[in-house]
């Protein structure tokens, strides 16, 4: 598992997505927090892991063993109680989910 290899590619558009720093979502056209550039890796994933929503609450919390700890797992499922569903517009599916819940699952690593 590899947030560049395997994460990244959902943050810039591609065939069926339009990616998380795309259509003014997380970029700097209408930017929502995080933010995200579809080129900076590393910068991606620092916002991830640094963001706080308006309450405190962690989006992803590293070092931890389960998605829980933060809400983008919520988030990613289209949860209504986690805000806004991401991706806009469309459901992941169980196979892409289940990316992010392994990454998430390893404590968030840059790797």
């Amino acid at each position: 598992m590899s947030f560049e290899r395997d994460l990244m590619p959902f943050m810039r558009s591609r065939e069926g997505y339009t990616g998380c720093g795309a259509m003014g979502c997380h970029d700097a056209k209408e930017p929502l927090p995080p933010f995200f550039s579809p080129e900076d890796a590393f910068g991606n994933w620092q916002a991830l892991v640094t963001y706080r929503d308006a309450t405190g609450r962690a989006y992803v919390v590293p070092c931890k063993e389960t998605a829980a700890d933060g809400y983008m797992a919520c988030n990613l499922r289209y949860d209504p109680t986690c805000g806004k569903p991401m991706p806009m517009g469309h459901k992941m599916k169980p196979a892409e989910l289940a990316l992010f819940d392994t990454w998430l699952g390893c404590g968030a690593p840059f790797n």
